[in-house]
């Protein structure tokens, strides 16, 4: 068994491990942080990742466990992520439970084994329709709509319930247009992501518009007795209707969270595999582990002066750590590009609420959706 030597990792249990089993890809995405080299975590790495991640010390008494394969393309390496899945089987029983994130251009007999033996749920990337894919081309660099839209409804029998991750930015924000050609595509819970770092000047009016469209879009679907499946505008809403306290933190990385790159190295989160300052070790050497996890775990939500009479302020814990660190604002900071889309945001699901108000509907909806922790659990209601 591994050794931790500081034993205080247990009060704060791991309960999710992104396991990047390459940095390799067959796409080349304008908006992606990874450098897409061919980098491959081992089977041996691999497998003495599980073991730290079920360490009494690391993922302690968490009651559910979640590995998430991740890369670059997790599916160009299925023989390395099916010997994961049986391995922490053995160790875990039905304690574990497994995903991926993938682009949806791999869907073969292999890939079919895996997330099935697995009981794999995807988070598939589709950005909407083919113009929007001039921005995710394949290596050679033709455009990868035609294979995913050829993938997707095999991808999805295989896993049902899994979700679409659509990454929006300045050069594609035909949000509504993008939303409806996923459906069309057998999409059943859409979860709209922005490029954060992207750079948004000259586009608000233009953002502020399309969030507008989608959103009258949104509210006729749910007046005329339909659910859209818009995960974010749900936890939004769900978030605004409580009426709660700020969230504590912006995410669980280095407490709930951690990664292991293809060599090895621990990562508070996946974002933080070229920020060798922040590894907090490595598979082969895991003395310092709990010291250099510490201030993850004393990490609270980011302090702005605006924030008090932000309209988001009982929704944002101030957005991703890295993307704030590599532009600068530091750990405790906040990148200014996740406070303008946070309130455009919250802006529109303010409206929702305004138009809808505490009507039976909605009000059962937003209950449903706070049952439902996957959107696997969300189809199945």
């Amino acid at each position: 068994m591994l050794e931790l030597p500081v034993r205080q990792a247990t009060t704060q249990p791991v309960s999710q491990l992104m396991l990047y089993v390459t940095e390799q890809c067959n796409l080349r995405c304008s908006y992606c942080f990874v450098d897409k080299q061919p980098r491959h975590l081992s089977l041996d790495k691999a497998l003495r990742a599980v073991d730290f991640f079920l360490h009494p010390e690391v993922s302690g008494n968490a009651e559910a466990l979640h590995i998430n394969f991740f890369g670059g393309e997790p599916f160009l390496r299925p023989e390395v992520m099916l010997e994961v899945v049986r391995y922490a089987r053995r160790k875990a029983g039905n304690r574990i439970r497994f995903g991926a994130t993938t682009n949806g251009t791999l869907a073969n007999p292999k890939v079919q084994q895996v997330i099935e033996e697995g009981q794999l749920t995807l988070l598939l990337s589709l950005d909407g329709d083919e113009h929007s894919h001039l921005f995710r081309p394949t290596v050679g660099g033709r455009n990868s709509y035609p294979q995913i839209e050829k993938n997707l409804r095999s991808l999805l029998q295989w896993s049902p319930g899994s979700m679409i991750r659509m990454t929006y930015h300045p050069g594609s924000l035909k949000l509504l247009d993008n939303v409806q050609a996923a459906m069309q595509l057998g999409a059943p819970w859409i979860s709209l992501s922005p490029v954060i770092e992207a750079d948004w000047t000259g586009v608000e009016q233009q953002l502020e518009h399309e969030s507008q469209r989608l959103t009258d879009w949104f509210l006729q679907e749910i007046e005329s007795g339909r659910v859209p499946p818009l995960e974010m505008h749900w936890r939004f809403l769900s978030a605004l209707q409580q009426r709660g306290q700020r969230p504590a933190r912006a995410c669980e990385l280095g407490k709930g969270i951690l990664a292991v790159d293809t060599a090895g190295n621990i990562l508070p989160c996946h974002r933080y595999l070229y920020r060798k300052q922040d590894h907090l070790g490595s598979l082969d050497r895991l003395q310092r582990f709990s010291e250099r996890r510490q201030p993850y775990l004393e990490l609270t939500r980011a302090e702005v002066p605006e924030c008090p009479t932000c309209i988001a302020n009982t929704v944002c814990g101030g957005g991703c750590r890295v993307v704030a660190q590599e532009a600068g604002y530091g750990l405790q900071g906040v990148h200014p590009n996740h406070c303008l889309l946070t309130r455009v945001h919250v802006r529109q699901m303010l409206r929702v609420l305004q138009r809808l108000g505490d009507s039976p509907r909605l009000t059962s909806l937003l209950q449903r959706y706070m049952r439902c922790e996957t959107a696997r659990a969300w189809s199945q209601t």
